[in-house]
């Protein structure tokens, strides 16, 4: 199988909220972009939080996150994998999440795209300290989580709205 890389963060220092999935996909990687995917709703659902549609230009899309106080990452920076599936990851390496948020303490909760993603990044809790971050999960994105419709994934993503304008 073979090795693969996720990105860099999207993060400034304005970022409140980190969203997390597990590793980018095949057309994500191919495309070295975040949710490249055509029927993945990502995009789709985080417009829609501030009712907006997607820029077509993914320079755009990450200016848009930015300027909603919105950082995206993966928590596994490198594994094997043939495919796209989550459930064909072999030997994950998680990225340094202490690091990360040691250079944005801004961020005040981490979000999972997906069970899978929290699942992964509880293994590694031994090592980071979750007292200053709260963890919310959220339904994935993914079109092989078709089974909940756009409007129940947004409804659960509209928590987001509410923490990137909270004054906490």
């Amino acid at each position: 199988m073979p090795l693969i890389h996720s990105f860099d963060p999207v993060i400034d220092e304005n970022s409140r909220v980190l969203l997390l999935g597990s590793m980018p996909g095949r057309v994500s990687l191919e495309k070295r972009q975040y949710y490249a995917h055509p029927l993945n709703q990502f995009w789709d659902i985080v417009y829609s939080i501030f009712e907006m549609l997607p820029d077509k230009r993914y320079e755009d899309k990450i200016a848009f996150l930015k300027l909603h106080k919105i950082a995206l990452w993966d928590v596994i920076r490198e594994c094997e994998r043939s495919g796209s599936a989550d459930s064909r990851i072999t030997n994950p390496v998680m990225n340094d999440f202490s690091h990360l948020l040691g250079q944005f303490p801004h961020i005040k909760f981490i979000l999972f795209n997906g069970n899978t993603t929290r699942q992964l990044f509880q293994r590694q809790l031994k090592t980071f300290n979750t007292d200053q971050v709260g963890l919310i999960g959220l339904p994935s994105s993914s079109p092989a989580h078709a089974r909940i419709k756009m409007n129940g994934k947004l409804a659960k993503w509209m928590v987001i709205k509410d923490l990137v304008t909270a004054d906490f």
